[in-house]
């Protein structure tokens, strides 16, 4: 993916983590999820982020390593409570961020953001979802690309 993004525009890029082991509550990546993590890696690889922020769910982390370590960059960790998507932009005005999220927070994150339910919670076997927002002077534009990698995809 390009960055073909205007000096004043914030773009903000969310995804669900990838396939996880098991059920249980802080589990790890399963070998497809490691797999589906470097598929994004490999997506975004031409794309400059600023910003790297996950959910402190291992699962979550383990799908932006890969981004956030192939680019020297930190891991923000937020609380799913406390995650504001208008204070992400307002802090990092005219930064491309990447956020790593769960099936029921990513789409509430952005209805919030929107002020109205426009986004359905993703179904537990979608894993390739990318909501993009683009923010510019105030303007919120957002865009789903379902699904954008499905299992087994290399890009």
């Amino acid at each position: 993916m390009e960055n073909t993004q205007p000096k004043n525009a914030t773009t903000l890029f969310l995804i669900r983590h990838a396939e996880k082991l098991d059920d249980t509550k802080n589990t790890d990546l399963s070998p497809e999820g490691f797999e589906r993590a470097e598929c994004w890696k490999k997506y975004f690889e031409n794309t400059e982020i600023d910003a790297f922020y996950s959910s402190g769910f291992q699962r979550a982390r383990r799908t932006c390593q890969p981004m956030a370590f192939s680019r020297d960059k930190d891991i923000k960790i937020y609380k799913n409570h406390l995650m504001d998507l208008k204070k992400v932009i307002e802090e990092n005005k005219g930064k491309t961020i990447l956020i790593v999220g769960h099936s029921n927070r990513i789409p509430t994150f952005v209805n919030k953001l929107l002020g109205e339910e426009k986004y359905p919670e993703i179904l537990e076997p979608e894993f390739g979802n990318l909501y993009i927002i683009k923010e510019i002077d105030n303007d919120i534009k957002t865009e789903l690309i379902v699904p954008l990698i499905t299992q087994n995809a290399t890009i």
